[in-house]
């Protein structure tokens, strides 16, 4: 019997799949499967993992054309046969080999549907397991089952076993989104079970730091999908810290996006409908107590607006004062044109008077008969060699 199916949705990751298999196929729970869905990788990853169904029959290959990674993983829930599911991404790993073998027990003991552990992550060479107060759940602090409704966290699904049968009866599955597709899947198994087990100790190792993170359209209003189906079952489902969380994220962790997106990118109109149709899936009466409302994951955005408002008339008076002082240059300009030209026109009739002059000269008595007494003269001092 199949008691684990560890599903691994791969696209382009050859330079990190043989370290992801090695750490499921090392564990020390003997009886699972490593469901492996090629999702049209154009690298070697296909190779990898056919080497790798060769040495070792755990190891099941879905091969599909490109459908994204929720369709992917949905695809593994339909085709796995363990008891339990998990989880994996192709460029992360399980800390240790007995990561799955102490989460089934822990679930089979404890007669629930779901168990899990802490998140750990990883960055050029930094292992860490401390994290911000809003990733509250990403550490036990002790070992036990523990009620969903006293935990109210949706980050980190990896690090848990899901019942499979749980997730048939309950058609759970993961919404079709390009980003923030788990948290939903997260929360509706951790709702339809109602509790878990957990466990202090990471059973999960995310890497992150080597890809570059390209947003576009889809990928910000999925993301403000995700966070809206999660303000609807938080509300639905009375999880007061829940729905806090996400507007916490909103305001932290996603403004600076959201403001980018809006600000600088084509795609500024949708991604603000989106963000207006979230604020409206918040509850506000279930904000009693934060510091934060729902007007201050605006305020980012009104700022921005103020900022550039400011920029722009900043910009129009630098502008106007170069109008003004190129207008008074060009004032200057044509007064110093009228100026040269009034000279000219000095200088062109003081250059008539000359020639005036200089004709009456010529045309005097005095200077025809000095001429004519200096001609004599004047043959012989050049017969002598005067210039």
């Amino acid at each position: 019997m199949v008691k684990v199916s560890v599903i691994i949705p791969v696209y382009n990751m050859e330079k990190y799949l043989a370290h992801c298999l090695d750490s499921v196929l090392g564990q020390t729970l003997e009886e699972i499967e490593a469901l492996c869905i090629n999702d049209g990788s154009a690298d070697t990853s296909l190779d990898i993992l056919k080497q790798y169904q060769q040495r070792d029959k755990r190891v099941t290959i879905i091969d599909q054309q490109n459908q994204g990674v929720a369709k992917a993983r949905n695809n593994g829930i339909r085709q796995a046969r363990g008891k339990y599911v998990i989880f994996m991404d192709p460029d992360d790993w399980y800390p240790s080999a007995d990561i799955l073998e102490m989460l089934y027990a822990g679930a089979e003991q404890n007669q629930v549907a779901i168990a899990g552990g802490s998140f750990m992550d990883y960055h050029d060479g930094i292992y860490n397991e401390e994290f911000e107060e809003r990733y509250y759940g990403y550490h036990f602090e002790r070992e036990g089952v523990i009620e969903y409704k006293d935990y109210q966290f949706d980050f980190g699904y990896q690090r848990f076993i899901f019942l499979r049968k749980l997730l048939a009866d309950n058609n759970i599955f993961f919404p079709e989104y390009v980003r923030y597709q788990d948290p939903p899947f997260m929360v509706e198994a951790m709702i339809a079970a109602g509790r878990f087990y957990g466990i202090d100790k990471p059973s999960y190792c995310y890497r992150y730091g080597h890809e570059n993170v390209s947003w576009n359209e889809r990928k910000v209003c999925d993301v403000l999908k995700g966070i809206q189906d999660i303000l609807d079952i938080s509300r639905k489902h009375g999880l007061k810290k829940l729905h806090q969380l996400c507007v916490v994220r909103l305001n932290e962790e996603y403004r600076q996006l959201m403001g980018d997106s809006i600000f600088y990118e084509d795609y500024a109109v949708p991604v603000y409908e989106s963000m207006m149709e979230t604020l409206l899936h918040i509850d506000q009466s279930m904000l009693e107590g934060m510091d934060i409302n729902i007007t201050q994951i605006l305020s980012p955005i009104i700022a921005r607006i103020r900022e550039d408002a400011v920029r722009h008339e900043e910009a129009y008076q630098n502008l106007q004062e170069v109008c003004d002082w190129k207008e008074q240059e060009k004032i200057g300009l044509r007064s110093e044109i009228a100026n040269l030209t009034i000279a000219m026109r000095y200088l062109d009739t003081d250059r008539k008077y000359l020639e005036d002059d200089n004709r009456a000269v010529y045309d005097s008595f005095s200077y025809r008969f000095g001429h004519s007494v200096t001609s004599a003269p004047r043959w012989v001092y050049r017969k002598l060699g005067g210039s």
